[in-house]
This record gives structure tokens, C-alpha cells and sequence, in this order.
């Protein structure tokens, strides 16, 4: 922002020497200004009002992540507790997209800095894997022989846990970033 303001100062120096130079009138130097600084200002609130809109996403993934995870937790921990070598005997209905605010924000990710990014997209595949695992946990246990199902537990565990530590790392970035006064924009 202050290289934006040096600039305007330094081309309102330099028009004002170049309109004494060759006599024009004040009122086209004042025109000129006045395009300048609404150009300026346009490019200042609108940049303001991306950040803001940023913002307000980084919020509501928050919010989703949070909500999804707390509807899911129960199930997850019924099966941290659950050994290996048996299989998980619990139908989990999870049919919906339960994603609605990632879905619909997703073009925005692109615009923040990588690592948050990248801990958002991480986090959602990793989750829609575990649902996808879930899903297939169901059908070993409907229509396949459960003998199947039991060494099915150990990679179902291991995307619970892996989608665990993503959501906790997400949480925490995204309140570092709401927190921090840096732009969130790239």
C-alpha cells in the first residue's frame, strides 16, 4: 500500500513539473489526479473486500470441518477402540455430501497462500477417502463374508487416524490465520 501511495506522489511530481512545462491548465491536472486516486481507491476496497470474502470462507470451513467431524465422532471412536483382527460390525449411513461449504468455496482456496491450502484440500480428500471407506466397510458388511470385513479394520483405522490429524492441524492453521493480520490472499 505505501509503494501505491509513493507511486501516485511520485507521478503527481512529475505531472505537475510536465503540465508547468508545456502551460496546461490546472483543471486537467486535476482531472488526471482525480482518475488516478479513484482508480487507486477502487483497486484498495476492492482488494479489502476480497480478503474479507476469504475470510468469511476460512470461517465457514472452520465451521463445517467442526460440525462434520462432531456428527462423525462417535463412529470414529467406536472404531479406535475396535481391535484388529475382527471386523467393524457397525453399518455407518453416510450417503450425503456433507461438504456443502467446500464444494461451493473451492475457487477460493486457489487464492490463499499454499499452506493453508493445502491442509484444507488434504483434509476434505482424506475425509471423502474415509467415507468412501466407510461406505465400503457397509457393503462388506451386507453382502460380502464378514471374513473379508475383519482385514478391512487395519486401512479403515489408518484413514480415521490420518483424517484425525488433518482436521486437528486444519483447526489450528485456520485459527492462526484468522487470528494473524497479514492478508490471507496470495
Amino acid at each position: 500500500m505505501i509503494d501505491t501511495i509513493l507511486l501516485i506522489f511520485c507521478l503527481v511530481l512529475i505531472g505537475n513539473c510536465f503540465f508547468k512545462v508545456i502551460e496546461i491548465q490546472d483543471g486537467v491536472l486535476g482531472a488526471i489526479l482525480g482518475f488516478a486516486s479513484s482508480f487507486w481507491l477502487q483497486r484498495y476496497f476492492s482488494k479489502k473486500d476480497e480478503e474479507e470474502q476469504i475470510r468469511s470462507v476460512l470461517k465457514a470451513i472452520k465451521v463445517e470441518v467442526e460440525a462434520v467431524w462432531k456428527a462423525y465422532s462417535e463412529v470414529g471412536e467406536s472404531l479406535e477402540k475396535q481391535e484388529i483382527g475382527s471386523y467393524f460390525d457397525i453399518i455407518y449411513p453416510i450417503y450425503d455430501n456433507y461438504f456443502i461449504i467446500y464444494d461451493k468455496n473451492a475457487d477460493k482456496i486457489g487464492c490463499l497462500d499454499d499452506d493453508i491450502a493445502k491442509k484444507i484440500v488434504s483434509f476434505y480428500m482424506k475425509f471423502k477417502g474415509l467415507k468412501d471407506s466407510y461406505l465400503y466397510n457397509n457393503k462388506l458388511l451386507e453382502y460380502i463374508d464378514k471374513s473379508r470385513a475383519i482385514d478391512y479394520v487395519v486401512g479403515l483405522k489408518e484413514f480415521h487416524f490420518d483424517a484425525k490429524k488433518l482436521k486437528e492441524d486444519l483447526i489450528i492453521a485456520i485459527d492462526e490465520r484468522l487470528k494473524n493480520k497479514k492478508p490471507l490472499i496470495k
